[in-house]
């Protein structure tokens, strides 16, 4: 380019539209058009640099140990100017990240100005530096202060959370001591890292904890002592005398659907990951409280104390698509995106399906609609009505379906488990919709699936995902509690 056509460019630039124009002219005989291509580096951490750089066109970023700080994209921009002034390593990586063009203003050109004019071009170069680095400081104040605000939004909300936390914590404890009236639970478990957490969690509500480790010191316990619960690992559950509704199996992680085959008695499992403290705590302590007050059902025991329960009837077949658009746009308006409101929605949907079609039985048992397709209208009775529930906490999402019917037992729920993660799903239900694929999918969708029953009363589903893992695709086996009464 012609010094008189980059001179017209460059006196839209803010750092010249103050220049005298034959100082600007004079400065246009020094600068040289440049480009970058993407992903070129125009200044290296760690690297001299005696060049300064104005942006005509496109982005660069300017990373800080590999961290982006900063986006350039205006024209006029200028890059370089601390460590061409300070003569230093750079302190910071410049990056195109499009194609960029510029003018380049080498120092040692102004070794060629004419002695007489060295001390104007020295000062004018300086203003420059001085224009720039005002202009950086006034961007890094906004953003301490923006920063400074955010720390404290943060420590505010970290205050709320804690102070939820620990309300929740306090109504289990509160609830817990209300009901267990020197309750004696035992614990039976090989894993030292489930009998501490058992001692510090369960101890902690004023319940005579025993813990065993053995089947061996689990019968001597059984026989010595009267207890209201039993924890008991599904690998040892079998060596155990007996097995009552005081009974709860627990497995690591998975669904372990050998050991609830060779149980079937057991009304009662939880799973959880050790490895989620805090979660596994949450487990124990709503398990037993659940269990210590009878009271099993309810979204709100696995959600901090205060999360606003949205509840809704479930009338009729055609209910369930506006139902899930109503929870997806809460869900969102939350701040809920990506993948986790797609499992939402597959979870929300068999349970709706299940709560019109499938749980619904007369007074002798027998199922209603389950044998009609499911494009079929339904209508429920106002005596067959369901109730569909969904809320966020701000670290767990919830949804629960409801029926009037508990027409779900531990037999069929573990008979249908076993079809579906052997891959046989589809084939206990002759000409009958559902066949097990549903609960599939539910259990799948989730990361934490629970099911309430009270035998011809009612039945409540409970599906919930952890925020902090919703962009991860999950790893683990299914994670699945149930409760029968």
């Amino acid at each position: 380019m012609h010094p008189a056509d980059i001179a017209r460019e460059v006196q839209k630039y803010p750092f010249f539209e103050t220049f005298e124009a034959d100082i600007v002219m004079q400065l246009c005989t020094m600068l040289r058009p440049v480009s970058f291509t993407h992903g070129e580096e125009i200044l290296a951490t760690g690297k001299m640099n005696d060049r300064l750089f104005f942006l005509r066109t496109g982005e660069v970023e300017v990373l800080v140990d590999g961290e982006r700080v900063r986006i350039l994209n205006q024209p006029g921009e200028v890059i370089g100017e601390m460590s061409a002034l300070s003569q230093k390593p750079t302190s910071a990586t410049v990056r195109a990240i499009s194609k960029a063009e510029g003018f380049a203003l080498e120092i040692i050109d102004f070794s060629s100005v004419h002695p007489g004019q060295k001390d104007r071009f020295q000062f004018l170069l300086y203003k420059v530096y001085s224009a720039v680095l005002t202009e950086r400081l006034m961007q890094t104040n906004e953003k301490a202060k923006l920063f400074e605000r955010t720390a404290r939004d943060l420590e505010k909300a970290k205050r709320d959370l804690e102070t939820i936390t620990s309300g929740q914590m306090s109504y289990l404890l509160m609830e817990a001591k209300k009901a267990q009236d020197r309750k004696q639970v035992l614990f039976v478990d090989e894993n030292k890292k489930l009998q501490l957490l058992a001692k510090n969690v369960l101890g902690g509500t004023g319940v005579k904890l025993d813990l065993a480790e053995s089947p061996d010191a689990a019968s001597e316990s059984l026989q010595n002592n009267q207890h209201d619960l039993i924890f008991c690992s599904s690998q040892l559950a079998s060596r155990l005398p007996s097995i009552n509704q005081k009974f709860v199996m627990t497995s690591p992680l998975m669904i372990d659907l050998q050991g609830l085959e060779s149980q079937p008695e057991v009304s009662n499992f939880i799973s959880f990951d050790i490895e989620d403290r805090a979660f596994s705590s949450k487990v124990l302590l709503t398990t037993l409280t659940k269990l210590a007050t009878q009271d099993l059902f309810g979204l709100q025991k696995y959600l901090s104390w205060g999360a606003d329960i949205i509840s809704r009837p479930i009338s009729k077949s055609a209910d369930r698509e506006p139902l899930k658009q109503e929870m997806i746009a809460h869900f969102k308006s939350r701040g809920i995106r990506g993948s986790l409101l797609d499992r939402c929605q597959v979870s929300a949907e068999e349970l709706l399906m299940n709560a019109i079609y499938d749980a619904p039985v007369d007074a002798s048992g027998q199922h209603i609609y389950n044998h009609l397709p499911r494009t079929t209208a339904v209508n429920l009775s106002p005596s067959q009505f369901g109730t569909f529930c969904y809320a966020t906490d701000g670290i767990y999402l919830g949804i629960s379906v409801e029926d009037p019917f508990g027409a779900l037992t531990p037999k069929v729920l573990i008979k249908y488990l076993r079809s579906c993660y052997s891959g046989a799903a589809g084939s206990l239900n002759d000409n009958k919709g559902g066949a097990g694929r549903g609960l599939h999918q539910i259990i799948e969708s989730a990361d934490l699936t629970v099911f309430n029953v009270q035998s011809r009363s009612r039945t409540e589903a409970i599906c919930l995902w952890n925020l902090e893992n919703s962009s991860q695709k999950r790893i683990t086996q299914p994670t699945l509690h149930f409760f029968f009464s």
